[in-house]
Protein backbone atom coordinates (compact mmCIF):
# COMPACT_ATOMS: atom_id res chain seq x y z
CA UNK A 1 0.00 0.00 0.00
CA UNK A 2 1.64 3.34 -1.20
CA UNK A 3 1.96 6.27 1.44
CA UNK A 4 -0.84 8.47 2.57
CA UNK A 5 -1.49 11.41 0.61
CA UNK A 6 -0.94 14.76 2.75
CA UNK A 7 -3.63 16.33 3.51
CA UNK A 8 -4.30 19.75 1.84
CA UNK A 9 -3.25 22.54 4.11
CA UNK A 10 -6.51 24.77 5.54
CA UNK A 11 -5.10 28.43 5.50
CA UNK A 12 -8.46 29.69 7.40
CA UNK A 13 -8.03 27.50 10.18
CA UNK A 14 -4.22 26.91 10.93
CA UNK A 15 -1.72 29.61 9.21
CA UNK A 16 -3.37 32.74 9.40
CA UNK A 17 -4.28 33.01 13.30
CA UNK A 18 -0.84 32.30 13.38
CA UNK A 19 -0.13 35.63 11.53
CA UNK A 20 -3.20 37.26 13.50
CA UNK A 21 -0.74 37.23 16.95
CA UNK A 22 2.42 36.16 15.87
CA UNK A 23 3.51 36.40 19.56
CA UNK A 24 1.40 33.16 20.33
CA UNK A 25 3.98 30.30 19.75
CA UNK A 26 1.45 28.16 21.25
CA UNK A 27 -0.77 28.53 17.86
CA UNK A 28 2.71 27.48 15.47
CA UNK A 29 2.70 24.78 17.78
CA UNK A 30 -0.21 23.32 17.15
CA UNK A 31 -0.26 23.69 13.71
CA UNK A 32 3.38 21.67 13.32
CA UNK A 33 0.78 18.79 15.47
CA UNK A 34 -1.60 19.00 12.71
CA UNK A 35 1.11 18.69 10.12
CA UNK A 36 2.28 15.81 11.84
CA UNK A 37 -0.96 14.38 12.09
CA UNK A 38 -1.61 14.87 8.35
CA UNK A 39 1.12 13.88 5.82
CA UNK A 40 3.48 16.42 6.30
CA UNK A 41 6.29 15.22 8.99
CA UNK A 42 8.52 17.18 6.98
CA UNK A 43 7.25 20.48 7.09
CA UNK A 44 6.26 20.07 10.68
CA UNK A 45 9.70 19.58 11.42
CA UNK A 46 10.19 22.66 9.96
CA UNK A 47 7.73 24.67 12.11
CA UNK A 48 9.33 23.31 15.66
CA UNK A 49 12.89 24.22 14.23
CA UNK A 50 11.40 27.84 13.91
CA UNK A 51 10.05 27.72 17.21
CA UNK A 52 13.26 26.92 19.05
CA UNK A 53 13.21 29.02 22.74
CA UNK A 54 15.56 31.70 22.69
CA UNK A 55 15.67 35.18 23.67
CA UNK A 56 14.97 36.22 20.09
CA UNK A 57 11.77 34.34 20.39
CA UNK A 58 10.41 35.72 23.71
CA UNK A 59 11.83 39.42 22.37
CA UNK A 60 9.49 39.23 19.71
CA UNK A 61 7.94 42.36 18.67
CA UNK A 62 4.05 42.06 17.84
CA UNK A 63 3.75 42.53 14.43
CA UNK A 64 4.85 40.55 11.39
CA UNK A 65 6.14 43.34 9.50
CA UNK A 66 8.30 44.70 12.23
CA UNK A 67 10.45 41.86 12.40
CA UNK A 68 13.92 41.93 10.63
CA UNK A 69 14.32 39.07 9.79
CA UNK A 70 17.77 39.33 8.24
CA UNK A 71 19.30 39.67 12.35
CA UNK A 72 17.85 37.00 13.54
CA UNK A 73 21.24 35.10 13.92
CA UNK A 74 22.75 37.95 15.89
CA UNK A 75 19.81 38.22 18.89
CA UNK A 76 20.34 34.11 19.44
CA UNK A 77 23.56 32.78 20.18
CA UNK A 78 21.97 29.12 18.53
CA UNK A 79 24.01 29.36 14.91
CA UNK A 80 21.47 27.02 13.58
CA UNK A 81 18.68 29.24 14.50
CA UNK A 82 19.64 31.15 10.87
CA UNK A 83 16.24 30.04 9.20
CA UNK A 84 17.84 30.17 6.03
CA UNK A 85 20.25 27.58 7.14
CA UNK A 86 17.61 25.49 7.98
CA UNK A 87 15.46 25.72 4.99
CA UNK A 88 18.47 24.39 3.26
CA UNK A 89 19.30 21.23 5.64
CA UNK A 90 15.52 20.44 5.20
CA UNK A 91 15.71 20.79 1.39
CA UNK A 92 12.32 20.34 -0.06
CA UNK A 93 12.02 19.37 -3.33
CA UNK A 94 11.15 22.82 -4.52
CA UNK A 95 13.85 24.50 -3.07
CA UNK A 96 17.03 26.67 -5.11
CA UNK A 97 18.50 29.25 -4.44
CA UNK A 98 16.50 32.31 -5.67
CA UNK A 99 17.54 35.02 -7.94
CA UNK A 100 18.99 38.05 -6.82
CA UNK A 101 19.80 40.77 -9.04
CA UNK A 102 21.02 42.93 -7.34
CA UNK A 103 22.03 43.54 -3.35
CA UNK A 104 19.31 45.28 -2.65
CA UNK A 105 16.61 42.84 -3.84
CA UNK A 106 16.77 40.09 -1.68
CA UNK A 107 14.92 36.98 -0.23
CA UNK A 108 14.78 36.21 3.49
CA UNK A 109 13.18 33.10 4.94
CA UNK A 110 12.27 33.59 8.33
CA UNK A 111 10.04 31.19 10.31
CA UNK A 112 7.16 30.62 8.13
CA UNK A 113 7.57 33.66 6.16
CA UNK A 114 9.25 34.22 2.84
CA UNK A 115 9.40 37.96 2.49
CA UNK A 116 10.28 41.09 0.67
CA UNK A 117 10.50 40.42 -3.04
CA UNK A 118 12.10 43.18 -3.85
CA UNK A 119 11.05 42.35 -8.23
CA UNK A 120 7.69 40.39 -8.27
CA UNK A 121 8.99 38.89 -12.14
CA UNK A 122 9.83 36.22 -10.22
CA UNK A 123 6.66 34.98 -10.45
CA UNK A 124 6.75 34.85 -13.96
CA UNK A 125 9.74 32.43 -13.53
CA UNK A 126 9.75 29.00 -13.58
CA UNK A 127 7.22 27.61 -10.82
CA UNK A 128 9.53 27.24 -7.47
CA UNK A 129 7.62 29.91 -5.94
CA UNK A 130 3.80 28.64 -7.01
CA UNK A 131 5.35 25.02 -6.09
CA UNK A 132 5.63 26.13 -2.53
CA UNK A 133 2.77 27.77 -1.62
CA UNK A 134 0.73 24.84 -2.88
CA UNK A 135 2.76 22.21 -0.77
CA UNK A 136 2.79 24.30 2.28
CA UNK A 137 6.04 25.99 2.91
CA UNK A 138 5.17 29.60 1.91
CA UNK A 139 2.62 31.25 3.85
CA UNK A 140 3.41 35.02 3.32
CA UNK A 141 4.66 36.69 0.15
CA UNK A 142 6.10 40.43 0.99
CA UNK A 143 5.27 42.74 -1.60
CA UNK A 144 7.83 45.91 -1.25
CA UNK A 145 7.23 48.07 -4.36
CA UNK A 146 9.36 50.59 -4.93
CA UNK A 147 8.21 52.89 -8.15
CA UNK A 148 5.35 52.71 -10.40
CA UNK A 149 6.85 50.30 -12.99
CA UNK A 150 7.39 47.70 -9.55
CA UNK A 151 3.61 48.75 -8.91
CA UNK A 152 2.12 47.76 -12.41
CA UNK A 153 4.06 44.84 -12.53
CA UNK A 154 2.14 43.40 -9.08
CA UNK A 155 -0.96 44.40 -10.63
CA UNK A 156 -0.06 42.62 -13.92
CA UNK A 157 0.46 39.04 -11.98
CA UNK A 158 -0.83 35.93 -14.02
CA UNK A 159 -3.90 35.05 -12.39
CA UNK A 160 -2.89 31.70 -10.23
CA UNK A 161 -0.46 34.08 -8.61
CA UNK A 162 -2.84 36.31 -7.37
CA UNK A 163 -4.37 33.51 -4.66
CA UNK A 164 -1.03 33.05 -3.19
CA UNK A 165 -1.35 35.11 0.32
CA UNK A 166 1.01 38.47 0.38
CA UNK A 167 1.60 41.82 2.08
CA UNK A 168 2.08 45.32 -0.18
CA UNK A 169 3.79 47.31 1.90
CA UNK A 170 3.94 50.78 -0.49
CA UNK A 171 5.78 52.93 1.84
CA UNK A 172 8.91 52.71 -0.11
CA UNK A 173 6.51 53.16 -3.88
CA UNK A 174 8.73 56.68 -5.15
CA UNK A 175 6.46 58.49 -7.41
CA UNK A 176 5.28 61.69 -7.20
CA UNK A 177 1.14 60.73 -7.14
CA UNK A 178 0.01 57.44 -5.93
CA UNK A 179 -0.28 54.53 -8.99
CA UNK A 180 -4.21 54.51 -8.68
CA UNK A 181 -5.03 52.13 -11.33
CA UNK A 182 -2.73 49.52 -9.83
CA UNK A 183 -4.24 50.28 -6.52
CA UNK A 184 -7.49 49.41 -8.31
CA UNK A 185 -6.43 46.58 -9.31
CA UNK A 186 -4.41 44.76 -6.61
CA UNK A 187 -6.41 45.68 -3.82
CA UNK A 188 -9.68 42.87 -4.95
CA UNK A 189 -6.43 40.05 -5.19
CA UNK A 190 -7.71 37.02 -2.87
CA UNK A 191 -4.26 36.82 -1.43
CA UNK A 192 -4.23 40.26 -0.21
CA UNK A 193 -3.18 39.15 3.19
CA UNK A 194 -1.68 42.64 4.65
CA UNK A 195 -1.24 46.17 3.25
CA UNK A 196 0.42 49.25 4.42
CA UNK A 197 -0.59 52.39 3.66
CA UNK A 198 0.41 56.13 3.55
CA UNK A 199 -2.75 57.59 3.21
CA UNK A 200 -1.39 61.37 3.21
CA UNK A 201 0.14 59.72 -0.18
CA UNK A 202 -2.64 57.91 -1.96
CA UNK A 203 -5.18 59.87 -3.89
CA UNK A 204 -8.53 59.60 -2.44
CA UNK A 205 -10.01 57.87 -5.71
CA UNK A 206 -7.65 55.02 -4.80
CA UNK A 207 -8.58 54.97 -0.97
CA UNK A 208 -12.19 54.97 -1.48
CA UNK A 209 -14.12 52.16 -0.89
CA UNK A 210 -11.22 50.20 0.16
CA UNK A 211 -13.31 47.97 2.56
CA UNK A 212 -15.17 46.55 -0.11
CA UNK A 213 -12.75 46.26 -2.84
CA UNK A 214 -10.00 44.26 -0.39
CA UNK A 215 -12.84 42.29 1.29
CA UNK A 216 -9.80 39.35 2.69
CA UNK A 217 -7.61 41.99 4.33
CA UNK A 218 -6.61 40.52 7.68
CA UNK A 219 -3.44 42.82 8.64
CA UNK A 220 -3.87 46.64 7.96
CA UNK A 221 -1.19 49.71 8.85
CA UNK A 222 -1.92 53.37 8.28
CA UNK A 223 0.88 55.56 8.77
CA UNK A 224 0.88 59.01 8.73
CA UNK A 225 -3.09 59.53 9.30
CA UNK A 226 -3.11 63.53 9.07
CA UNK A 227 -6.04 65.71 10.52
CA UNK A 228 -7.79 65.68 6.73
CA UNK A 229 -11.29 64.40 5.81
CA UNK A 230 -9.63 61.55 3.21
CA UNK A 231 -8.00 60.19 6.77
CA UNK A 232 -11.73 60.23 8.29
CA UNK A 233 -13.13 58.48 5.56
CA UNK A 234 -10.32 55.84 5.73
CA UNK A 235 -11.28 55.13 9.71
CA UNK A 236 -14.72 55.00 8.82
CA UNK A 237 -14.39 52.03 6.91
CA UNK A 238 -12.62 49.70 9.86
CA UNK A 239 -15.63 48.20 11.37
CA UNK A 240 -16.35 46.81 7.50
CA UNK A 241 -13.50 44.59 7.33
CA UNK A 242 -14.37 41.53 8.80
CA UNK A 243 -11.68 39.70 8.26
CA UNK A 244 -9.47 42.24 9.87
CA UNK A 245 -7.46 40.88 12.55
CA UNK A 246 -4.85 43.27 12.83
CA UNK A 247 -4.59 46.71 12.84
CA UNK A 248 -1.51 49.61 13.71
CA UNK A 249 -2.64 53.37 13.59
CA UNK A 250 -1.00 56.42 14.34
CA UNK A 251 0.03 59.83 13.77
CA UNK A 252 -2.45 62.58 14.32
CA UNK A 253 -5.30 60.38 13.42
CA UNK A 254 -7.00 58.31 15.80
CA UNK A 255 -7.72 61.16 18.10
CA UNK A 256 -10.64 60.68 20.99
CA UNK A 257 -12.95 61.15 19.09
CA UNK A 258 -12.66 59.25 15.42
CA UNK A 259 -11.07 56.31 18.32
CA UNK A 260 -15.12 55.14 18.33
CA UNK A 261 -14.54 53.29 14.74
CA UNK A 262 -11.66 51.46 16.34
CA UNK A 263 -13.19 50.57 19.22
CA UNK A 264 -16.36 49.12 17.21
CA UNK A 265 -14.15 46.45 16.13
CA UNK A 266 -15.01 43.16 17.27
CA UNK A 267 -12.76 40.95 15.35
CA UNK A 268 -9.08 42.73 16.07
CA UNK A 269 -6.94 40.83 17.81
CA UNK A 270 -4.07 43.10 18.07
CA UNK A 271 -4.03 46.61 18.08
CA UNK A 272 -0.93 48.97 17.63
CA UNK A 273 -1.98 52.33 18.96
CA UNK A 274 0.59 55.20 17.79
CA UNK A 275 -2.01 58.73 17.83
CA UNK A 276 -0.23 61.67 19.34
CA UNK A 277 -3.55 63.64 19.68
CA UNK A 278 -4.90 60.37 22.14
CA UNK A 279 -5.46 60.95 25.72
CA UNK A 280 -6.82 58.86 28.35
CA UNK A 281 -10.37 59.66 27.28
CA UNK A 282 -9.80 57.87 23.45
CA UNK A 283 -8.72 54.42 25.47
CA UNK A 284 -12.04 54.22 27.34
CA UNK A 285 -13.61 52.10 24.68
CA UNK A 286 -11.20 49.51 24.43
CA UNK A 287 -12.51 47.23 27.34
CA UNK A 288 -15.90 47.11 24.50
CA UNK A 289 -13.17 45.41 22.35
CA UNK A 290 -14.27 41.16 22.39
CA UNK A 291 -11.95 40.34 20.65
CA UNK A 292 -8.57 42.32 21.72
CA UNK A 293 -5.73 39.99 22.92
CA UNK A 294 -2.83 42.77 22.39
CA UNK A 295 -2.42 46.43 22.55
CA UNK A 296 1.16 48.17 21.70
CA UNK A 297 0.84 51.92 22.76
CA UNK A 298 3.08 54.57 22.37
CA UNK A 299 1.06 57.67 22.95
CA UNK A 300 2.50 61.00 24.44
CA UNK A 301 -0.69 62.30 25.97
CA UNK A 302 -2.00 59.23 27.48
CA UNK A 303 -0.91 58.78 31.04
CA UNK A 304 0.60 55.86 33.43
CA UNK A 305 -3.29 56.32 35.53
CA UNK A 306 -4.85 55.04 32.30
CA UNK A 307 -2.92 52.44 31.26
CA UNK A 308 -3.36 50.71 35.16
CA UNK A 309 -7.08 51.42 34.44
CA UNK A 310 -6.95 49.56 31.41
CA UNK A 311 -4.81 46.58 32.92
CA UNK A 312 -7.09 46.34 35.60
CA UNK A 313 -10.27 46.18 33.84
CA UNK A 314 -8.93 44.14 30.85
CA UNK A 315 -7.26 41.50 32.78
CA UNK A 316 -6.82 38.73 29.46
CA UNK A 317 -5.21 41.59 27.54
CA UNK A 318 -1.71 41.84 27.42
CA UNK A 319 0.04 45.58 27.06
CA UNK A 320 2.84 46.38 25.43
CA UNK A 321 4.07 49.85 26.56
CA UNK A 322 6.43 51.15 23.95
CA UNK A 323 10.12 52.17 24.97
CA UNK A 324 9.60 55.81 24.65
CA UNK A 325 6.32 55.80 26.33
CA UNK A 326 7.83 53.91 29.31
CA UNK A 327 10.11 56.52 29.81
CA UNK A 328 8.25 59.06 30.88
CA UNK A 329 5.02 57.43 32.55
CA UNK A 330 8.08 54.79 34.55
CA UNK A 331 6.64 51.09 34.11
CA UNK A 332 3.49 50.37 33.46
Amino acid sequence: MGARKPKPIPYEEQVWPIFDNPLDMSRRLAFADWLDANGHRQRADWVRLCCGDCQYTRDLRISFTNVEWTTVACHCSDPLWHPKQKLEAIQPEWWQTPPNESGYQRVHFGRMIIGELGDPRWLYEGDWLTRAWREGWLELLSLHPRDAEAFNRIADMREECQAIPFLLDTTRTWCEQAPEKPYRRVLPFEGLHGLILCPSELSLKALRNFAETAPHLRYLQLLSLQKRPSSLRALEQLPHLAHLRSLVIGTSHPDDDSMKYITAMQQVEFLGLYGKRLTDRGLEGIPEMSSLRYLSIDVPKVSRAAIERLRRDCPGLTIQVERDMRRRIGPA
